[in-house]
């Protein structure tokens, strides 16, 4: 018996060594696999942006909409992200308010099928869920992504979202501008006599003077933070703020200019910078806005017309009476009716209207998230910029996350004037400012702030 058991002792070590070794290797396979995840990861935040502003086309479908690189990156990114936060055994209160972020963005689509379905049960659903998913809620994984990333890599996020603004606001000025995918460089706005409104890469002016000015508060984050080299962080931030004041000069965005002064205000009121920073500040917009005045005739004609005219100007007034039908519209529908069927829905209640015969879109992301998905879809759009807004609840508050929540300040501005920040340009800027303001919060990071 004595021999039996020494003799099967050598087998046993045998198959231990074995199993160790499996299992190492195993562990090693996985600890490669998520490196693999986490390097490509890292790539598609950084390459988001850039090809926002390019925005180069892959597959045009008809009557769904066309496939971009900065979708296939979105989509990339989504399931990077999930993979890598589902295999997290601990997750942070800022991740998981990210994941609500992300959650309550795509929420709006489904109960705006289901106000579709009952509104009209033929209805096509496919459109209005795949235009949603481009526009608002793909861009929503950025600030998740961004806190499972290393704190290291937000300054370069930064330093690529200047770029992608300078890309932008220069390429009109550059025979590039002939050869990018975008039907119109330029836009006539004055009915014929020959005004032109530059509009860059984009092909909306008022997305291309929202663009400019996420992208000057990120540079100016960059310059207020306390990572990198700060002859650089300086350099990049005050290239920004010329490059993002010229660019909405140069969309004649009278919304474009409303958020802008929202953003001064906050950063003069709820900052705690110095008084002459804060003077800086209103001087820089009164110069921005004298400087308009003098170099662009379509800045001037729409700043004029804005003074005189008031809520007279056909435009303003094309808008208001467009979010009065869509408000009557949704009385009569609380659930919502679906993007595709709000011209039907709210013909019956535009017979008084002089601008139009039925509503296809009121200028406004809260009127037209209340028409189509509902007062349940409405409620899921404000929950989701309200956590955006606390991703970055630090008191006091840091300089570079001053910058940053006056963005978000700006982005809600823009709603009220139009469908943005739930566009395909504007999206990934502002959910990328609100990622950055979230990666303030984390322990690794508030060593390194920089306080108001």
């Amino acid at each position: 018996m004595r021999s039996m058991n020494t003799a099967m002792v050598p087998e046993q070590n045998h198959i231990r060594n074995d199993f160790w070794r499996s299992s190492s290797a195993r562990a090693f396979g996985l600890s490669v696999a998520e490196s693999a995840l986490a390097t490509l990861q890292d790539l598609l935040l950084v390459l988001v942006l850039p090809f926002t502003v390019l925005w180069i086309p892959l597959v045009r479908v008809p009557d769904v909409g066309t496939l971009t690189i900065s979708d296939c990156v979105l989509l990339l990114l989504w399931g990077t992200t999930l993979l890598r936060f589902g295999t997290k055994l601990r997750k942070s209160s800022g991740e998981n308010r990210a994941l609500r972020i992300a959650l309550y963005a795509f929420a709006p689509i489904l109960f705006g099928c289901l106000g579709a379905f009952l509104f009209d049960s033929q209805s096509l659903l496919t459109k209005d869920i795949l235009q949603h998913a481009k526009r608002f809620g793909l861009p929503a994984i950025i600030p998740l992504a961004m806190l499972i990333s290393p704190v290291k890599l937000m300054p370069r996020i930064r330093v690529v979202a200047v770029a992608s603004l300078l890309i932008m606001v220069l390429v009109p000025f550059t025979p590039l501008a002939n050869l990018l995918p975008v039907s119109d460089v330029k836009t006539d706005i004055s009915g014929g006599k020959g005004d032109l409104r530059g509009i860059g890469s984009l092909s909306n002016p008022n997305d291309f003077g929202y663009v400019a000015l996420l992208g000057a508060l990120i540079g100016l984050s960059h310059a207020a933070g306390a990572r990198g080299h700060g002859f650089w962080r300086r350099a990049w931030g005050t290239v920004a703020v010329p490059a993002g004041l010229m660019g909405v000069v140069l969309s004649g965005s009278r919304s474009a200019m409303a958020a802008l002064l929202a953003a001064a205000l906050y950063i003069v009121f709820q900052s705690r910078i110095s008084i002459g920073r804060k003077l800086c500040v209103v001087s820089i917009l009164f110069m921005a806005m004298l400087v308009g005045w003098q170099v662009s005739s379509v800045y001037q004609d729409r700043m004029a017309n804005t003074i005189e005219e008031r809520s007279r100007d056909a435009s303003t007034f094309a808008r208001i009476e467009a979010q009065a039908v869509a408000f009557r519209t949704w009385v009569h529908h609380p659930l919502g009716v679906g993007f595709s069927n709000m011209p039907t829905a709210t013909s019956e209640f535009s017979e008084d209207a002089q601008s139009f015969n039925a509503v296809t879109g009121s200028d406004s992301i809260y009127f037209d998230f209340l028409v189509a998905t509902g007062a349940l879809g409405f409620m899921c759009l404000i929950l989701c910029f309200r956590n955006c807004w606390r991703l970055a609840d630090l008191r006091p508050l840091p300089v570079e996350a001053t910058y940053l929540k006056a963005g978000m300040v700006a982005a809600f501005v823009f709603g009220l004037a139009t469908v943005a920040p739930a566009s395909v340009f504007v999206a990934p800027f502002f959910f990328t400012i609100t990622g950055l303001a979230g990666c303030l919060c984390r322990d690794d990071s508030l060593k390194h702030v920089r306080w108001a």
